[in-house]
């Protein structure tokens, strides 16, 4: 039986705007986690600490891959997914050509072949406690990490660049547990075209700083309409075998795809979900007057949001499929943030979710273990996509001090010697 859930549980990043449904040909224009794309995101990184000691609990590592025969830089923003203490921290990579890199989020000490050492993701704030499903307590430091193609051209070393070469893993290792999970990030290309024709591989996606990352299906794919969550019922014990009871519980991460990034922005965007439920026997689950709103980024268990919808020994299922769509938000949503902080500043509208599902496995209490699985994105009507907007740093710059690492040299030293070639609106629309 799943114990110590919330029965809301919000946590925040950093979000705003909304646009509308596009409609596009092919899934090809929609984002998942099979490809490479210009901007790559990773919609759930977890650290855990021990809270009596301090001691590192686990860590994960960012995997970077530049998949082409020539250097390119990379933007990298972390967002900070406690629910009070939303924040963003940046930076900026070189990465060389066909360069695999990674990092620790923990303590980042490897250096790239450039010769740069990431931001640590503690510099986003400071842990929250929490206790799992299974009554463990630690402090928890959670949230996304996105990153995007830079223009290495002197004077636009803020713009954003077709280069649908990056791909990237999170791999989460829990040094307690003695075990880990893995997951390929959300990969958008780019599809802009000019003059009739899509430019090429390193080519700006604007004449000026890059201010606003459209996941249009046009400057990058777009965003799924909806997302499907395909999971096991909290508590439920369809995975034993070998004289071992095992019981699962997921946890589900989401990310709200609309926000700002910028120093002094619009605040957060809080977004209703609408779960459209059934039964591994198809029997349907969905419940009226449903209110889970979701303020940017949200950790939960699937019990927590309904345990009369996922909780195996109510439902007396072990398998449940859920489709979430998510709309304006603002008659439903905007109680829910007030209990939460009554000077909370946050934009309501309906906005696109990605996100993460990880199966919390224990093996009759004395071992534990983890599974990852992307969400599964569709469409609402045939083909169609949704629009998303991610507003950054002013004019593409740093959005704190420092954040632009040194690059120990200069790109240009690296570069080749020829140009790598290759439907439903809430309030603060933009």
């Amino acid at each position: 039986m799943l114990k110590n859930l919330f029965k809301t549980s919000i946590l925040l990043g950093v979000c705003a705007a909304v646009a509308p449904t596009f409609a596009s040909s092919a899934d090809d224009d929609r984002t998942n986690t099979g490809k490479k794309g210009s901007l790559v995101i990773l919609p759930s990184v977890e650290l855990r600490y021990d809270s009596t000691t301090g001691d590192l609990i686990q860590d994960t590592f960012v995997t970077l891959s530049n998949d082409f025969a020539a250097p390119v830089r990379v933007k990298v923003y972390y967002l900070n997914g406690n629910a009070l203490d939303w924040t963003a921290v940046d930076f900026v990579l070189t990465m060389t050509p066909d360069e695999p890199y990674y990092w620790s989020l923990d303590n980042p000490t490897d250096a790239s072949a450039f010769g740069q050492r990431p931001r640590s993701f503690r510099n986003v704030g400071s842990p929250v406690t929490e206790t799992d499903a299974y009554g463990r307590t630690f402090d928890t430091l959670r949230g996304a990490v996105i990153m995007y193609a830079l223009s290495s051209d002197a004077d636009k070393q803020n713009t954003a660049i077709r280069w649908n070469h990056l791909s990237a893993k999170a791999t989460a290792v829990n040094y307690v547990d003695g075990s880990a999970y893995e997951y390929n990030a959300y990969a958008f290309q780019s599809h802009l075209r000019r003059d009739n024709q899509t430019v090429p591989q390193g080519a700006p996606l604007s004449s000026e700083p890059t201010e606003y990352i459209r996941m249009d299906g046009i400057m990058y794919d777009g965003a799924p309409d909806q997302v499907l969550v395909d999971a096991f019922a909290d508590g439920s014990t369809a995975l034993s075998g070998g004289g071992i009871s095992t019981e699962v519980n997921t946890r589900l991460n989401t990310l709200v795809l609309d926000m700002d990034l910028r120093s002094g922005g619009d605040g957060p965007t809080a977004t209703l979900a609408f779960f459209t439920v059934h039964r591994q026997d198809e029997v349907p689950l969905t419940w009226s007057n449903q209110n889970h709103c979701i303020i940017c980024w949200e950790s939960t268990y699937l019990a927590g949001i309904r345990a009369d919808v996922f909780d195996a020994s109510i439902v007396n299922a072990d398998r449940v499929k859920a489709r979430i769509q998510t709309f304006d938000s603002y008659d439903i949503c905007y109680p829910v943030v007030r209990a939460l902080d009554p000077n909370l500043s946050v934009s309501y509208a309906q906005s696109p979710l990605i996100g993460v599902t990880i199966k919390e496995l224990s093996f009759e209490g004395q071992a534990f273990g983890t599974a990852a699985s992307p969400l599964v994105g569709e469409g609402g009507n045939v083909g169609s996509i949704e629009s998303a907007t991610i507003k950054v740093g002013d004019n593409g710059g740093p959005i704190i001090p420092g954040g632009e690492l040194g690059t120990g040299g200069d790109v240009g030293d690296l570069a080749p010697t020829a140009p790598p070639t290759g439907g439903r609106k809430g309030r603060n629309d933009r």
